[in-house]
């Protein structure tokens, strides 16, 4: 069974992701910050602590891995290019111990030629980019290393992320889609199902689908 490296494992979205992953029986290496965010891991799970801007750690991680997930999201005071910096680390020490897959989540702010757009999502990123244009910037400069590297590369697109689990068997049912339309709003635990999907088949490398 294939090894997934995790990044951003602690978070809300990471954690989901890190659950689903060993309960379909993966062997999981958790990447945290601190022993206190190290507590939440399922014990199911290897766990390393260190920082993702580090690319010694980096490629302490990655070695022996089938896949790498980058969940990292932007916090509060976090760095405004976070998800970009991060990244590079990532790709580069891929490529240097030639891992091939892997796999990033960003919002539908970052835009692909054709694609449908409806109005809650124009507003949605509106908002976003008179509240916080950073972060869609740095989920755009992410996608550009990304695309430019030579990796087996997956970047999953979602409008807006809720912690609303109750509805998952229906959102089991929402299908990946090329050029979207989004869903208005995506638990993370479908978010986590879809990365799963996206895992085992090979029909979306190279490609950025929209939940």
């Amino acid at each position: 069974m294939k090894k997934i490296c995790v990044f951003g494992a602690s978070g809300r979205t990471g954690l989901q992701f890190v659950e689903q992953a060993l309960s379909k029986g993966y062997r999981v290496l958790s990447v945290v910050r601190s022993q206190e965010s190290a507590m939440k891991i399922p014990k199911e799970s290897e766990i390393k602590i260190g920082s993702a801007f580090d690319g010694r750690f980096i490629n302490h991680c990655i070695k022996d891995c089938d896949v790498i997930v980058s969940l990292i999201g932007h916090v509060k005071n976090s760095d405004p290019l976070m998800q970009t910096k991060i990244t590079e680390n990532i790709i580069s020490e891929m490529q240097g111990e030639n891992v091939k897959r892997l796999i990033t989540l960003t919002g539908t702010g970052v835009r692909k030629p054709n694609d449908k757009i409806p109005l809650y999502d124009k507003l949605g990123n509106y908002i976003i980019k008179k509240i916080d244009p950073e972060r869609i910037n740095d989920g755009i400069e992410h996608t550009k290393l990304i695309e430019s590297s030579n990796l087996d590369w997956t970047i999953l697109r979602v409008l807006k992320l809720s912690n609303f689990n109750l509805a998952f068997t229906l959102e089991k049912k929402y299908k990946l889609k090329k050029h979207g339309p989004a869903h208005m709003i995506v638990s993370r635990k479908t978010v986590a199902y879809k990365i799963i999907e996206i895992i085992e088949s090979d029909k979306w490398i190279k490609e950025m689908p929209v939940i």
